[in-house]
């Protein structure tokens, strides 16, 4: 597939990846560089100096959906996959 029919696949993939991936967000927006930032300002602070040993996921997707939603989901893009091919 070359570069254009790539651009149009993309195209007409995109509105259903934003349904699917909003469905995996529990906070319904996609974050950005500045909330990633804001996160690193904190622990970089002395107001983070009792924290230690933690994972902390800044991804808007680690304390999403249960996995049953997440399974539907993945079904429903995979065929709009398939109606592409």
């Amino acid at each position: 597939m070359g570069p254009a029919a790539t651009d149009r696949t993309a195209a007409q993939l995109a509105p259903a990846f934003e349904e699917v991936l909003s469905s995996y967000q529990s906070i319904r927006w996609a974050g950005t560089p500045a909330d990633v930032a804001q996160a690193l300002l904190w622990l970089a602070s002395d107001a983070s100096s009792f924290v230690n040993g933690q994972d902390i996921a800044v991804d808007g997707i680690t304390a999403g959906r249960p996995i049953s939603v997440s399974l539907e989901k993945r079904r429903e893009l995979g065929a709009v996959f398939a109606s592409l091919t």
